[in-house]
């Protein structure tokens, strides 16, 4: 049985989560915008990790709620994840453009890992 208090500290967790997130993309902005070359590699990596722990965060929280439905929580990573990628797709543009390698699979395996885990939650039918 999931208790009240779990549900309320994972939602809590995941809240906090989705403001470092818009906290670190603002982030990503102002680096790019002032071309610190050096923090696009970082900035990049930690709103990936970011990105892929709000899946899984979310992802929890609709398997113990019994509020959210498979169509919203989708609807909603969509939103979420396209935000994410929209910034990683900027920090890549910048990074190629002055010669840095994106980390690409640090970057987005978090991503991945979290919407294979909500592929797996939909399939086993939450």
């Amino acid at each position: 049985m999931i208790t009240p208090m779990l549900y309320d500290s994972l939602l809590l967790v995941h809240i906090l989560g989705a403001c470092l997130t818009g906290i670190m993309a603002a982030y990503a902005g102002v680096i790019m915008w002032q071309n610190q070359d050096s923090s696009y590699r970082t900035a990049s990596i930690i709103l990936g990790a970011l990105g892929g722990f709000e899946v899984i965060t979310g992802t929890l929280l609709s398997v113990i709620s019994s509020q959210i439905t498979s169509i919203s929580l989708c609807a909603n990573i969509i939103i979420y994840v396209s935000v994410v990628l929209f910034f990683e797709a900027l920090l890549f543009l910048k990074m190629r453009k002055v010669s840095v390698v994106f980390p690409l699979v640090v970057a987005l395996s978090p991503i991945a890992t979290g919407l294979t885990l909500l592929l797996a939650t939909i399939a086993y039918g939450f």
